[in-house]
């Protein structure tokens, strides 16, 4: 992929992905941006922007020739022409898009160690960044990367998203989208059973690690030198404990241990059941009984 190796924390929002990238932001040899909740996501930007060049060629209303000659502040798209003959690749070959996702990262890899660890840019070896399913899917397959299947309690993670909107006074985590509670839980329940399953079904290995949200809170220090054996660095939970108050305005209850099984306490009975209907079997298999 690069010289840097992306480390891909696949998660749901909620699930305890800041706290996992301030964890990782106590060695210096991993590269992003430390200002929480740490959103600045490059090689997603660079995936999409590559991706341009692998889309049907054509003009649109907003984006043509016209935008190549003097609207530099015009949003760009795809190929502006139809004819392919100049970009096409033999079959088997990487198409343009692949070639130039490799060539960004082989160039942005050098900037972003060096801007990350001014003293010492050589000994940076990773990128993290927070992730989704496809990203991950996509990289695996590119080359040499590090994929953290991050879990939670999903029952937990719903009330935490709901708490989250009602402290910021907007709603976000796809709620908007939806008209009604309902139709927003079935689409959530969705989402979270493809997690689980997945998470369930990806072996541990030299690429692939699987991370629970409440063996972080309940056993940061342990959780600490776990994963960096994985990565083969030197983890500090201890200065992960000593920012807590610092980051008290992303959380949705009275401290980390608190949030675990609040749903036993917060949700109705007739919530619990659908979420028993809906996410049974992957629940249990993941050890939330």
């Amino acid at each position: 992929m690069g010289e840097l190796t992306p480390i891909l924390i696949d998660a749901p929002g909620r699930s305890g992905t800041t706290l996992f990238m301030q964890l990782l932001g106590t060695s210096p040899a991993i590269a992003f941006d430390r200002k929480p909740p740490f959103e600045s996501r490059y090689l997603s930007y660079f995936i999409r922007w590559a991706e341009l060049l692998r889309r049907p060629g054509g003009m649109t209303e907003t984006w043509g020739n016209w935008a190549l000659d003097w609207e530099m502040d015009a949003p760009i798209g795809p190929f502006p022409w139809a004819d392919d003959t100049l970009r096409r690749v033999p079959a088997g070959e990487e198409d343009l898009a692949l070639r130039a996702l490799r060539a960004i990262w082989k160039e942005f890899s050098p900037i972003a160690a060096r801007n990350s660890n001014p003293d010492a840019p050589d000994a940076v070896r990773y990128y993290a960044e927070k992730s989704v399913a496809w990203m991950a899917d996509l990289i695996l397959d590119l080359g040499p990367c590090k994929v953290v299947m991050l879990v939670r309690d999903p029952r937990d993670i719903w009330l935490s998203a709901q708490a989250f909107d009602r402290k910021r006074g907007f709603s976000g985590f796809g709620r908007d989208k939806f008209d009604s509670e309902d139709a927003w839980f079935a689409n959530y329940a969705a989402g979270a059973r493809s997690h689980l399953e997945r998470a369930a079904s990806r072996r541990a290995s030299e690429t692939i690690e699987l991370v629970r949200y409440e063996d972080l809170v309940t056993d940061l220090t342990g959780e600490a030198a776990r994963i960096g054996e994985w990565l083969g660095l030197d983890l500090d939970p201890g200065r992960v404990m000593a920012a807590r108050e610092s980051m008290r305005d992303h959380m949705t209850s009275g401290s980390p241990e608190s949030s675990i099984g609040r749903w036993r306490q917060e949700m109705d009975g007739s919530t619990q059941a659908r979420f028993e209907r809906e996410l049974g079997p992957q629940l249990r298999a993941l050890g939330y009984a």
